[in-house]
C-alpha cells in the first residue's frame, strides 16, 4: 500500500477496492447519512462504485485518502475534496463512531490541508459544516480556520490558499 501522507497517529492513503470492507461500516453510519450525505452508502456494492470512482482522481483536482491508524492499520475515517468550475475545493470528512473525539479528523484535516497546499493550485479551500455539528465546529476552530459564512442550514468555513496556512 502507497503510504501519501503519515502524522503522528495517521496514515493518509488512497483508497483501494481491498478496503471495500473496512469502509462499509464508516460509510453507512447514520452519523454519516445525517452530516455528509454525498458519501453515504446505504449498500457494499455502492462503497464499491464509490472506490471504483475515485479510483480515477488524479490527486492534482480530485483527492482522497483514507484515514488508517498507523500502527494497528485500522481504517478509522476517509478525508475527500473535488475541484469546482470555480477553483474552488469543498472537502468532506467522516471517521468511524468508536474513534470520535480522540484528535484524530482534526490531525487528518491539518495533513489534508498541508498536502493540498503544497500539491494543488486552488483558490481556496470550503468546508460546509452543518450547523448542529458542533464537533466539526470545534476541529474547525482547533485549526484556526475562518468562519465566512453561515445560514440556517449550514456554516462555511475557508482557507486560503493564496496566503500562509492557519496553524
Amino acid at each position: 500500500m502507497e503510504k501519501v501522507i503519515e502524522t503522528e497517529r495517521l496514515i493518509l492513503r488512497k483508497p483501494t477496492l481491498s478496503d471495500t470492507d473496512s469502509l462499509f461500516p464508516l460509510l453507512s453510519d447514520k452519523y454519516v447519512e445525517k452530516y455528509t450525505p454525498g458519501l453515504y452508502c446505504a449498500k457494499r456494492k455502492n462503497v464499491i462504485s464509490y472506490l471504483k470512482i475515485i479510483s480515477r482522481y488524479n490527486y492534482f483536482t480530485d483527492v482522497c485518502f483514507v484515514i488508517e491508524h498507523k500502527y494497528s492499520k485500522k481504517i478509522i475515517g476517509l478525508i475527500e475534496g473535488y475541484t469546482t468550475s470555480d477553483n474552488v475545493f469543498p472537502v468532506s470528512y467522516v471517521c468511524l463512531a468508536s474513534e470520535r473525539n480522540k484528535g484524530y479528523i482534526t490531525e487528518a484535516t491539518k495533513s489534508f490541508i498541508s498536502y493540498i497546499y503544497n500539491n494543488c493550485d486552488f483558490k481556496k479551500i470550503l468546508f460546509y459544516i452543518a450547523t448542529n455539528n458542533v464537533a466539526s465546529q470545534k476541529v474547525m476552530k482547533k485549526l484556526s480556520i475562518s468562519l465566512t459564512n453561515e445560514n440556517y442550514s449550514y456554516k462555511e468555513y475557508t482557507v486560503s490558499l493564496k496566503e500562509e496556512l492557519p496553524f
